[in-house]
């Protein structure tokens, strides 16, 4: 029996760098995949409510699998890299390093490159490259959505 597919699309709306994983989150419900999608540009997951959705994907979707999107700043990753990790990722994870990771796959999305601003790297960002690279992303997931709903 396969698992449930659970996405957590974390980031803001309001930074054009951290709107990634919400487009994203908006882009497969629109994909029609038979998974579940928490994070979108009119819902956005964050740091001040990232909780409460762990909780309540553990109550709603036990034993999924759980794959936490987010984007990424890197000192050394080129921009408009992917990724992908087994064991999640840490959310705004720039901004508080010690953050636990959060998932059983992660998948980040390099958007600009560290600055000891964040902000301000995170608004700078293109918001045509971030449709774009979304759309990637996207299709990237479509690709390997076999593979990740057999993992045991």
């Amino acid at each position: 029996m396969n698992k449930q597919i659970v996405f957590l699309c974390v980031g803001s709306s309001k930074l054009t760098g951290d709107s990634l994983a919400p487009i994203i989150g908006d882009k497969l419900i629109e994909s029609n995949l038979p998974c579940y999608v928490y994070g979108t540009t009119n819902s956005n997951v964050n740091r001040k409510n990232i909780d409460n959705y762990i909780d309540f994907i553990s109550k709603v979707h036990p034993n999924c699998i759980l794959i936490t999107i987010d984007a990424g700043l890197s000192k050394t990753i080129p921009v408009g890299s992917v990724k992908v990790s087994k064991g999640g990722v840490t959310p705004g994870g720039a901004i508080f390093p010690k953050s636990k990771k959060i998932g059983d796959i992660g998948i980040l999305g390099v958007v600009n490159y560290y600055d000891n601003d964040i902000i301000k790297a995170l608004s700078v960002v293109n918001e045509a490259f971030i449709l774009d690279f979304s759309d990637y992303i996207v299709n990237l997931i479509k690709k390997s959505y076999p593979s990740i709903s057999n993992i045991n």
